[in-house]
């Protein structure tokens, strides 16, 4: 008789992330322009599930000033924003942004809060729990 030993992963996270800016009123202006970019990525009926290239509309909201901190996003940056992401303004400090998810592809998020001047803390919060 053999015995295996097997592990396995359920391919999730706990993560949170901080963003953390100088003033309230900067993380209040960087939630308003991380609504709109969702909004044109909810609203994008282009069928891609994974962005090869900027859809039109997107690219032109993007790159024309009109949504703010993403002028160095690739395509594939904008599947980030497709994950389930809580988000809020801390109750205690309301220039900390801190996002929940159970994934872990965020780049996109981290490029627009450093754009936006914000400074960026990732963390597993399963294992920050003693």
């Amino acid at each position: 008789m053999k015995f295996w030993t097997g592990y396995g992963s359920e391919h999730s996270a706990n993560l949170v992330m901080l963003g953390k800016f100088k003033t309230a009123e900067d993380a209040t202006g960087f939630l308003s322009e991380l609504e709109k970019l969702e909004r044109l990525i909810q609203e994008d009926d282009s069928g891609d599930d994974v962005y090869r290239e900027f859809p039109r509309k997107i690219l032109d909201e993007m790159f024309n000033g009109r949504i703010r901190f993403c002028n160095d996003f690739a395509p594939k940056d904008l599947e980030d924003f497709r994950n389930d992401l809580r988000r809020y303004q801390r109750a205690d400090d309301q220039s900390v942004v801190e996002f929940k998810s159970d994934v872990t592809g965020w780049a996109g998020l981290i490029k627009m809060l450093v754009n936006a001047g914000a400074s960026v803390e990732v963390f597993d919060e399963s294992n920050s729990k003693e």
